[in-house]
């Protein structure tokens, strides 16, 4: 088994899933790790990814790697960063087979604070494995959110029939940065260590199941919650089937490419 760990978003969900998958069995068969992210560090990124601390301006997608290189040492990927929008990615290229005729999985990990920036990567990643008709069973794209107290992990299929982020939704909601600030400058919604260890906890047993067993039905198209007890050590786990959703405005159709933030606006 050879595998692919692309990366979208080098903030907490991607710093804190990175880590839970480097002590997972699925470390020793990872071959190449993307990372994507067009941001620096700023010095209130170390609140939530404690490593960051001391690398302001440094690339988020540099030091996540440098951070990898230590993590996966017994395994000794290959590493890429794209510091760029995800919009801007080449999925060709970057599933491109590093062993090409074995067995190989390319597990996506979404931890994009924008939502449109969601859908985009979801409908570039479907339109490529609309032309790569072979591709759809090696691709697991996992979504994670996260918020006080909560997390939410969102496992979906690559084909346009599966439903996509925007399934159920009215309007996309507004991005929310991890760290956030009353004007007194307290934290609203606290460190989010807790929560995104939480949530790469789940996503590591995810993908071991779906990778390992080869179990991929188990959680296709689910979501699961993750919620807190009164202490916010402990969470309840809540999953259930994801639907597709009827004049849903996600990526459903081959016939894009459409940007949807241009559909919200009006501008399209």
């Amino acid at each position: 088994m050879n595998v692919t760990l692309i990366l979208l978003g080098a903030g907490t969900v991607g710093y804190h899933l990175l880590a839970q998958i480097a002590h997972s069995p699925l470390a020793r068969l990872v071959k190449h790790i993307v990372i994507c992210d067009p941001a620096a560090i700023r010095e209130e990124n170390a609140i939530t990814c404690p490593l960051y601390r001391g690398h302001v301006r440094e690339p988020k997608c540099n030091r996540l790697a440098a951070l990898a290189v230590r993590r996966f040492a017994d395994a000794r990927p290959r590493i890429s960063t794209i510091r760029r929008c995800v919009e801007e990615l080449s999925w060709d290229r970057v599933l491109a087979p590093e062993e090409p005729g074995r067995d190989r999985v390319a597990i996506i990990l979404v931890g994009l604070d924008n939502w449109d920036a969601r859908l985009a990567a979801m409908e570039d990643l479907r339109q490529h494995a609309t032309a790569h008709q072979d591709g759809h069973d090696s691709l697991v794209f996992i979504q994670v959110g996260l918020d006080r107290g909560q997390a939410s992990i969102a496992v979906l299929g690559v084909d346009y029939d599966d439903p996509c982020p925007a399934c159920g939704k009215q309007v996309l909601p507004e991005p929310q940065p991890c760290v956030l600030f009353s004007p007194d400058h307290r934290l609203l919604r606290g460190n989010l260590r807790c929560e995104a260890h939480a949530a790469g906890r789940y996503v590591r047993r995810i993908a071991e199941d779906m990778v390992l067993p080869h179990r991929r039905s188990v959680w296709l198209n689910t979501k699961t919650n993750l919620v807190a007890d009164s202490g916010g050590r402990a969470f309840r786990q809540f999953t259930r089937p994801c639907r597709s959703q009827v004049e849903c405005f996600g990526p459903h159709h081959p016939g894009g490419p459409l940007r949807w933030e241009r559909i919200l606006s009006g501008k399209a």
